[in-house]
């Protein structure tokens, strides 16, 4: 899933896609860790909009910082 703009909802908190890929990290190397997988961010950020953790809410142009 690239940067395509689009804005997302974590834990209440509104993310671009750099800012949430920065925000996961640290969880994300965890799980990779743990699970002993070496999913990229991408893989992460699908799988997390599938089931739910993650929310696209809109794009940069609906959403005044």
């Amino acid at each position: 899933m690239p940067d395509d703009g689009s804005l997302y909802r974590m834990c209440g908190q509104i993310y671009t896609y750099d800012e949430l890929k920065a925000a996961s990290e640290a969880e994300l190397a965890e799980l990779n860790e743990l699970q002993g997988t070496n999913f990229g961010f991408a893989d992460y950020l699908v799988e997390s909009v599938h089931t739910g953790t993650i929310e696209t809410v809109g794009d940069g142009d609906d959403y005044d910082a």
